[in-house]
């Protein structure tokens, strides 16, 4: 553009020579070179990327889990506080810090507009939250598909990761993007007529995400969300398995089973390929339980909330992810982490009673299959709830009792992560399997 303009000055003042002094002619060069100069800008801060982003998304309880393309997995701490303009204002007066994709998570002071209801929901997320020790808040158990709010907490998830996985070069002031969305419901909700296209409604449309931190690198970010699918959980994860295997053989009268233990559902799956070799969910063998540790997590809260009430205070709170955390290491040195509160004997206590409500219920459900006669090929166990020992062997030895060989029954590693990873991994396959659909069609016009 700069050229052409230049060249046709450069004519014009061929023409004008004789007719005006020269330095007529280099001040209106001057102002139309600026002008275009300016609109260049004017473009420039507004980045848009022609390529959808593919993103998987597992909103929970305790964390939302996001994934960018084939890029790692972003986990976020599910809590949320209110903002209070005057603290933050003071707060950020003496803070300067140089933003990039490793702390960007702690900046997470945002206004999303979401598109579907067109209302605006302030808060500040995640570390960020934590950070400021605001009164912080955490999801209630309910329903997801009628959540606005964990939603709108989603969504602005979803911009800070994609933030960072672009390069920070193109972190501009305002950042418009466009993304295909694939997001799943527990089986309970999935299998209720009308939930799922409820759920997908509040995704739908172009979001507008302000970040309020001074020193998040964007100021706005649009975010149009072109496409949404929304699957089930359970369904997703056993995909996942089985596509990671690889090496499937006799699958025809095999039915596999999975066990997905969530920390506040269970979403227990049974599964076949049928005669066209599409693999099937068999709604008579799947069901979902309103049940998991989270139970165990919160009553173990509320223990070590009376147990350290001096120490914690009338304002402090142990937050789910720090329990889930603690539970992780030895029993000796299950500690709230940054201080010496020992989630035992609490959670041992709690986590046996619920480990032994949950497994009985599962050995209840296998029963019946055993009853009608369905085949048991293997059993898959995962879901953030499968970390735990106490459940683990709670299942294996209740599945025991009605003749269920434990070698049928498979724990995954990366448990937690196999319903997201099976919401990427079947989102490309469809689209893998439009795009051939449409060369094909192509072609055939063509021809």
């Amino acid at each position: 553009i700069y050229v052409f303009i230049k060249i046709g000055l450069f004519k014009i003042k061929l023409q004008l020579r004789d007719k005006m002094e020269i330095y007529t002619c280099r001040f209106y060069s001057f102002m139309i070179v600026s002008l275009v100069y300016k609109n260049l800008y004017k473009l420039r801060r507004i980045q848009m990327y022609s390529e959808p982003y593919i993103v998987a998304l597992d909103p929970g309880n305790a964390w939302i889990k996001v994934k960018v393309g084939d890029r790692e997995i972003d986990i976020y701490e599910n809590i949320y506080s209110f903002r209070d303009d005057q603290y933050l204002t003071e707060f950020y007066l003496c803070l300067t810090r140089i933003p990039n994709k490793f702390n960007i998570d702690r900046m997470m002071d945002v206004s999303v507009k979401n598109g579907s209801s067109n209302r605006i929901h302030n808060f500040i997320f995640g570390k960020q939250a934590l950070d400021l020790h605001i009164n912080s808040n955490e999801r209630g158990n309910s329903s997801k598909s009628n959540d606005m709010e964990l939603v709108n907490h989603s969504i602005a998830c979803i911009a800070n990761s994609i933030l960072k996985v672009m390069d920070e070069d193109k972190w501009t002031e305002n950042v418009k993007v466009d993304i295909i969305l694939s997001a799943g419901l527990p089986y309970w909700e999935f299998i209720i007529a009308g939930r799922k296209e409820e759920y997908m409604s509040m995704f739908k449309g172009e979001h507008t995400i302000n970040f309020l931190h001074p020193c998040y690198p964007v100021k706005e970010m649009k975010i149009n969300i072109i496409n949404t699918t929304v699957i089930s959980e359970g369904d997703m994860a056993l995909r996942q398995v089985l596509y990671e295997k690889k090496d499937l053989n006799d699958t025809e009268n095999k039915i596999f089973y999975i066990i997905d233990l969530g920390f506040y559902n269970i979403n227990v799956i049974g599964a076949h390929f049928d005669e066209n070799l599409d693999f099937t969910v068999i709604p008579e063998l799947s069901y979902s339980l309103k049940e998991g540790l989270g139970i165990a997590i919160e009553l173990t809260r509320q223990d070590l909330k009376t147990a350290y009430s001096k120490k914690l205070g009338p304002f402090g709170e142990i937050t789910r992810a720090e329990v889930i955390e603690a539970a992780k290491e030895n029993y000796y040195e299950r500690k709230i982490s940054g201080s010496d509160i020992n989630i035992e004997p609490f959670y041992q206590k709690n986590c046996y009673f619920i480990a032994k409500r949950i497994s009985k219920n599962i050995k209840s459900y296998f029963k019946d299959i055993h009853k009608n006669n369905y085949n048991i090929s293997e059993i898959y166990i995962v879901g953030g709830g499968s970390y735990d020992s106490l459940i683990r062997d709670s299942i294996k030895e209740e599945l025991k009792e009605i003749n269920i060989n434990s070698d049928l029954i498979k724990f995954v590693d990366d448990a937690e992560y196999k319903n997201i990873q099976g919401y990427f991994t079947q989102k490309i396959i469809k689209l893998e399997d439009e795009n051939s659909i449409k060369i094909s069609k192509e072609k055939k016009d063509k021809n």
